[in-house]
């Protein structure tokens, strides 16, 4: 009932306090007969930011005190009504927060990886011994002309041309060896005007 009670007194441009509040001031008015005057003292009266009673001080009346308390637990309970709101609206921002942070972190840590791993040496044994026959390889192939390594790579020239201009030398190099039926990479040895597998 005190929720569809606010909610009415929303949708009448009041509160719930203004519109009990001006309850009590006209019950104690004895101007209670007319329920349409209620709803129009209760919409002017949210309006003024004081509200004033008339009450008189002896016991059997409600006095300015109780008039007080009863307006401060109105605006407590009005208050309690729409925190669920609030502390849901309050509860989505955190997550939001810590989910930004996590992928910050999570960031941060692959850049770290990615510098661990460029920084490694990348040599060993047995890398030494599959790169002498890689080289002793790739020495016997000869250098191809643009329209060779095209009909090679599986592409028209215009590709080979392009990628060789787009990419730097060694993403060049890693492009023409995802196509190169052996592997081979290849790379553009200005001075022979040819293309020569990578050493």
């Amino acid at each position: 009932m005190w929720e569809k009670f606010i909610a009415c007194c929303r949708d009448r441009g009041t509160t719930a306090t203004a519109t009990l509040t001006s309850f009590i001031e006209l019950y104690l008015d004895d101007s209670t007969n007319d329920l349409d005057e209620i709803a129009v003292a209760t919409r002017d009266r949210s309006q003024n930011s004081q509200i004033q009673v008339r009450a008189n001080h002896s016991s059997s009346e409600i006095n300015w005190e109780t008039i007080s308390a009863i307006h401060a637990r109105l605006e407590r309970l009005e208050s309690d009504g729409e925190k669920p709101v609030n502390q849901s609206s309050d509860c989505l921002e955190a997550k939001i927060q810590d989910l930004t942070t996590t992928v910050k972190q999570l960031r941060e840590a692959m850049t770290k990886i990615q510098n661990y791993l460029n920084n490694q040496p990348r040599r060993s044994s047995k890398t030494n011994k599959n790169s002498s026959v890689y080289q002793s390889y790739t020495n016997r192939i000869q250098p191809l002309t643009e329209e060779a390594l095209a009909v090679r790579l599986g592409v028209d020239v215009a590709s080979v041309r392009q990628q060789r201009d787009s990419l730097p030398p060694a993403l060049f190099v890693g492009w023409s060896k995802g196509k190169d039926r052996s592997g081979v990479g290849w790379e553009w040895n200005e001075s022979i005007g040819l293309y020569q597998p990578a050493t």
